[in-house]
Formats: structure tokens, sequence, C-alpha cells
């Protein structure tokens, strides 16, 4: 059973350091296996025109990767959006931010099952081209995020169909003995 973190008062109330404290209480709760969540209110999150990402990372692992490896070394959220809950979109999400923002690098850090899972928008990002876009496809062979349920990617060779849906360049990284 997980536990839902409900504010007092209006979201736009609520203050940067009662965030930090509910935070706080996630982590502990998160360490022992349960789940929690926000519950924003529609209209609650307002945007001031600071945030500038460059960094989109995929549900689940990655995200909560990319969010830890943040707190650890004392670097601020402000260029990271972690998608996290939709599966095989980042990559889609990332190319929106590219084509809208051609003077950013944008970085889409994804999975292989996300990857499988949204195959078509590794052909709809190649007939974009952004050359201000870099995807890079992480391949476990697993679902990591829900608990390691295999996916097919180690049978599938994924440069093959990146070169198939015509992505100009990219780069195929193994560890040894793979």
């Amino acid at each position: 059973m997980g536990y839902i973190k409900l504010m007092e008062r209006e979201c736009n109330e609520t203050t940067e350091d009662e965030l930090r404290a509910a935070m706080k209480d996630f982590r502990e709760i998160l360490s022992s296996g349960k789940s929690v969540a926000f519950v924003v209110r529609k209209g609650g999150i307002s945007y001031d025109g600071k945030t500038k990402y460059k960094n989109v990372s995929t549900t689940g692992k990655a995200s909560r990767e990319l969010f830890e490896i943040r707190e650890q070394n004392g670097q601020g959220h402000r260029y990271d959006l972690l998608t996290v809950g939709s599966m095989g979109h980042s990559s889609s999400i990332a190319l929106g931010i590219a084509v809208n923002k051609p003077d950013r690098k944008v970085w889409c850090i994804d999975g292989d099952g996300a990857v499988l899972m949204h195959m078509g928008a590794m052909a709809v990002i190649a007939q974009a081209g952004p050359e201000n876009l870099i995807h890079i496809a992480i391949n476990n062979g697993a679902h990591e995020s829900v608990g390691g349920m295999p996916t097919e990617a180690f049978s599938v060779c994924l440069f093959k169909i990146a070169e198939g849906v015509s992505i100009r360049r990219f780069i195929v990284c193994r560890r040894r003995g793979r």
C-alpha cells in the first residue's frame, strides 16, 4: 500500500521548505519499499519561465537515477524533465523540446523497453532530423523499473532499427564480453 502526501493548503501556497520536508518523508517511505504520490490540483503548478530543460529521462529507473545523482552532487533539477509514468514517451517529448529550442542541446535518456514500446518515435525523430537531440537508449534487456521483467531488446538489433528508419548517426557501446 502506498502513501499519498496531501498538502493542507493550496498548491501555490506550499513553500519550498514544506516541499523539501515532504520529499524527506517520501525518501523514508520509499526506502521501506512502499510507493508514494503527490496529488496536485489542476492549475496548481505555475511556470516562471526560468526552467530550461536539456535532459529528458524515461520513466522509472533512469529518472530515479538521474534524480539521485543530482541530489548526491548537490545539483539542481532545473534542466531535467523526469517523465515518470510515461514509459516510451521521453523520446517524443525530447524531440518536441529539440525542435522548439534549436539553440539548446537536448539529451534523451531512454530504456530499451521504452524504445521498443514506441519504435515509431525513432522514425519521427529521423524525419525531423534535429541536430541538437542526442537520444541514448540503455539496453539492459529488462523493464528495470517494474521488477526486471525481461524485454526482447537483446534479441533485436536496436541499431539496425535506427539505421532502418534513417537515423543519420548512431554509436553502439557494449560492455566487454557481450
